[in-house]
Parts: structure tokens; C-alpha cells; sequence
């Protein structure tokens, strides 16, 4: 069995506003024994944590468009206009409910936070956009009611 010790430099990684790293470092090892070197690469992956109480995310449509609410203001006016009650599951409170009858409409984002990414995307029709705080997204509207996927994140992949 050999015992290899490896000696090079420090590498310092700067994770400053990144959430996820990804570097590749290849190692030389000698044995002190026969001269051989050994060449080995390695592939490192450093995450962090991002906090993600100081962002939101509001949907709305521009004016003549139709509207989108949060699920929940929503259930809630539906609740009290037809006199039942939802029962509140996550499902209750998650996400954005939107109403349009225009064949193409226009959403946009209000977003708070830095480095915040906002995705949409449907899988039923490989839609799919980046959202940037108050631009317009234009998006064809599609005879069947559609569940689209709202991605949020904070940071970015470095």
C-alpha cells in the first residue's frame, strides 16, 4: 500500500452570490518509492444554502389581458360568491390563479430580491420563460385550462 502526499497550492473558491459550483482539479502524486507519477482529476461540486425569506414573486397581466391572483385571494372569493368552502389544502394557498380570454396575453412579474430567477414554463406545450422584474412575457393562449410551472430561485450557478 502506498501513502501518497500530495503537494501543490491552496485553491480559494469564491462562492459570492453563487449557489452552486462545479471545478475540475487534477492532482499529480509521486511515489517516493519507484518515481512514478499519477495523474488523478477530480470534479468538485460546492452548494450553499440561499435564504429565500426576503423574496417574492407577484404575477399579474397587463391591462386588457385578464388578471392572476394569488390561489389563495382567489379560493377565497370563489368560497364566499358560491357559499362553500375549499378545503384548505397546500394546494389552497400555492401558486397564482390567472383568467384571460384574449387569444395572446401578456404576464409579468413583479420580483423582489437580488439574484432572483423566475421560470414559467408549461409541459403540455414546451412553453417556457425567464421572467425579469416589470418586462412583459407574451404568451399564446390555448383552448383548454393549462397548469404551468412557476420556478423561483435565488443565486446563481457559477
Amino acid at each position: 500500500e502506498h501513502s501518497f502526499r500530495p503537494r501543490g497550492s491552496y485553491v480559494d473558491t469564491s462562492m459570492a452570490g453563487i449557489v452552486k459550483k462545479q471545478e475540475t482539479h487534477s492532482c499529480v502524486y509521486k511515489d517516493p518509492k519507484n518515481g512514478r507519477q499519477t495523474v488523478r482529476t477530480y470534479t468538485l461540486t460546492f452548494m450553499r444554502d440561499v435564504d429565500m425569506q426576503d423574496t417574492s414573486v407577484d404575477l399579474f397581466m397587463m391591462p386588457g389581458n385578464g388578471f392572476c391572483l394569488p390561489r389563495s385571494i382567489y379560493n377565497d372569493r370563489l368560497n364566499s360568491m358560491e357559499g362553500q368552502q375549499l378545503e384548505r389544502t397546500p394546494d389552497y394557498t400555492q401558486g397564482f390563479v390567472c383568467l384571460c380570454n384574449q387569444p395572446e396575453l401578456q404576464l409579468m412579474a413583479k420580483i423582489k430580491g437580488s439574484d432572483v430567477k423566475v421560470i414559467l414554463s408549461d409541459p403540455k406545450t414546451s412553453f417556457g420563460a425567464v421572467f425579469k422584474d416589470y418586462v412583459p412575457v407574451r404568451m399564446r393562449q390555448i383552448k383548454e385550462r393549462r397548469k404551468l410551472t412557476m420556478k423561483v430561485s435565488r443565486g446563481r450557478d457559477g
